[in-house]
Formats: structure tokens, C-alpha cells, sequence
């Protein structure tokens, strides 16, 4: 689901549209899918939002699992966002890339990746920067050692939980228009995506 991300899709967004495509692989393919699937994940700026965005969709998909008579917790694959990058500002890309790993790691993301920091060139030097953001993070800030890190914080546990009841209700509605096939077919998602990207440059 990174690339929503990356296209303007908004969090909550982003969360139906990954429970819309979980439950139509499930229906294809049968319940196997909630432990052969990866979540990609592109995180974004807005750090406390984020670390929420990864704790609601574990919720989400453990209680679409719950469907198929499952318990599933999602393997959550996360990397770095591409949309808030900018070509002329590589150091201020490393200083966005290191709050966006620190928000999937605290959020619970299995795997995190960084995007390099120099959008215009990928050379040995940007791609050790960014794998060194990621063991820093790790073994110097030892953030990756707390199972759930905001646990009790009532800031992150409410957006969690606004989070995912909103994707919840988008995913229901998206579902009763077709589910996702249908509504790429008929262009929902890209105009929903599109709008809410266009909200978010204007606001910027």
C-alpha cells in the first residue's frame, strides 16, 4: 500500500485500501493469505499519526482475520516516504527519512527501510547513510527493543483508535461499492486519492 502513500492517499485511506485488498486475496486465494501476505507500508511525516497508522493496522487486519477464523497479525514491511522528499535538500531528506524509520520501528513495523536521501542520484555513499540510519536507530537509540512503545500514551492509543474505526468504516463502504478491483475499474479510489492529495498540496 506504500505506493497510495506516496500518491496522496490520506492515513486512513491507506489503511481501507489495504483491508479491501487483503479481503479480495483472501476470497481468491482462501484464509493461507493473512500469513503469506507483506504489508508495504510508506511512512510518512506526521510522526505520532504514524506510529498510530502502523498500530491500526494491525488491529484492522487481526479483526478481518477474525472473518476467516483466523488471529492474524500482519508482517509489516516499512519504508520511508518518497512524497515529502525534495530533490535540492538531501540533508533535510535524512533528518525526514530517521523520524519516518523511528516511526515504524515504535509503531511495531517487522522490517524498515530507508529510501536514499539523494532522490537525483543513488551512489555508495547515500545508500550507506541510509542503512546507517536504521542501525543507529537500532543499537544506539534502542528503540526497537520495547514491543509497543506507546503503549498507555493516550495521545498514540486515540489516534489509533480514530484511525482505525474511520478506515474500518471507509473499507465497509468501499466493499459495498464493489470491493477493490471494482472501484480501481471504476476509477473511486484514484479520484478519492487524487482529491485528498490535491487537499493536501493546496494546505501546504
Amino acid at each position: 500500500i506504500s505506493i497510495y502513500q506516496n500518491a496522496g492517499a490520506s492515513i486512513v485511506q491507506q489503511l481501507a485500501i489495504a483491508l479491501l485488498k487483503t479481503k479480495e486475496l483472501a476470497e481468491l486465494y482462501g484464509e493461507n493469505v493473512f500469513e503469506q501476505t507483506v504489508f508495504r507500508v510508506a511512512v510518512g511525516s506526521q510522526y505520532f499519526l504514524e506510529i498510530a497508522k502502523i498500530r491500526a493496522l494491525k488491529i484492522l487486519i487481526n479483526q478481518l482475520s477474525k472473518e476467516y477464523n483466523k488471529e492474524a497479525i500482519p508482517y509489516i514491511f516499512a519504508e520511508t516516504s518518497l512524497r515529502n522528499k525534495s530533490l535540492n535538500d538531501p540533508e533535510n531528506n535524512l533528518i525526514r527519512s530517521t523520524l519516518e524509520l523511528a516511526s515504524a520501528m515504535i509503531g511495531g513495523a517487522d522490517a524498515v527501510y530507508a529510501n536514499g536521501y539523494k532522490l537525483s542520484e543513488t551512489n555508495s555513499v547515500s545508500e550507506e547513510i541510509s542503512f546507517k540510519q536504521q542501525i543507529v536507530l537500532a543499537y544506539e537509540s534502542i528503540i526497537n527493543v520495547f514491543e509497543d512503545a506507546t503503549s498507555g500514551s493516550f495521545f498514540v492509543e486515540d489516534a489509533t483508535k480514530d484511525i482505525a474505526e474511520r478506515a474500518w468504516e471507509l473499507f465497509l463502504e468501499l466493499e459495498k461499492s464493489g470491493g477493490y478491483i471494482s472501484n480501481l475499474e471504476s476509477g473511486k479510489i484514484q479520484k478519492l486519492v487524487y482529491d485528498q492529495a490535491v487537499k493536501e498540496q493546496n494546505w501546504l
